[in-house]
């Protein structure tokens, strides 16, 4: 009775894990989709294996990245706003 009501996340295996990594690398995907399948990578796996896929795959990583902060910069820019301004000289400081 207790397995029933119980938060455990349920085991995903590795085949799903593994077609996670693909969908992130995949520049087919939308940013956002592939942001989204990062995370979940980070939530499902250990430190030392993020660490490897990180490792492996960083190049794809850092274009997320870079594609979502340019992204974000552009609307930024677009809104005009004092507060916007702000945030992205504090951003582009912090990234120097």
């Amino acid at each position: 009775m207790t397995q029933l009501f119980s938060r455990a996340k349920p085991y995903k295996g590795d085949e799903t894990i593994q077609r996670t990594k693909e969908k992130v690398i995949d520049l087919t995907k939308s940013l956002t989709d592939r942001q989204r399948y990062l995370k979940s990578l980070v939530d499902q796996l250990s430190v030392e294996d993020l660490q490897a896929f990180f490792k492996s795959s960083y190049q794809y990583i850092f274009y997320l990245f870079f594609e979502n902060f340019s992204q974000v910069e552009s609307n930024i820019t677009r809104a005009l706003s004092k507060q916007n301004q702000l945030e992205l000289e504090y951003v582009t400081n912090l990234l120097e």
